[in-house]
């Protein structure tokens, strides 16, 4: 017997004797409950048979899936640091060139490749949703926070060569 909750009704066996009986009646669905309250989890069927329940019956309500997508973290923090590198690169302070070399370079390819390991991990399941954004500005930001961290390179190589 399938459950209510499914949508399907059991069809009874029609009898030889009484075909006038509909096969999909309201009265041959079994209340959840009893007047007492406790549920009711197996009963005698007219024909002489046992009406089990389905097994979801029993189980819990499954919880609402959220739709999962990119993470938005990592790429926020590979294009902050990517737009960090190309604003320190007008100013002429050695120690400014360093921090936009390490930034440029070094945390804007760990952020960008963390987001793409989180993304591949996150692309398993059944609830991901691209976002053509995400991807977008990761593939932005890493050659501008590169090509930047370049340009401090360049920068702090001229300052130690003076």
């Amino acid at each position: 017997m399938a459950c209510w909750r499914h949508g399907r009704r059991r069809a009874f066996a029609a009898r030889a004797d009484s075909m006038t009986r509909p096969l999909f009646s309201p009265g041959s669905i079994t209340p959840r409950l009893r007047e007492d309250g406790s549920p009711r989890v197996a009963a005698r069927d007219r024909v002489g048979g046992l009406r089990v329940r389905c097994a979801c019956w029993f189980a819990a309500p499954a919880p609402a899936v959220e739709p999962t997508g990119p993470p938005r973290a990592l790429a926020l923090i590979a294009v902050l640091a990517a737009t960090t590198a190309l604003l320190l690169a007008p100013l002429v302070p050695l120690p400014v060139h360093l921090l936009g070399y390490a930034v440029g370079a070094w945390v804007t390819t760990i952020a960008a490749a963390l987001f793409r390991r989180a993304d591949a991990q996150e692309r398993r399941r059944r609830s991901y949703t691209p976002s053509r954004v995400m991807h977008g500005l990761v593939r932005f930001a890493l050659p501008v926070g590169l090509l930047s961290a370049l340009w401090h390179v360049f920068w702090f190589a001229t300052e130690l060569a003076k």
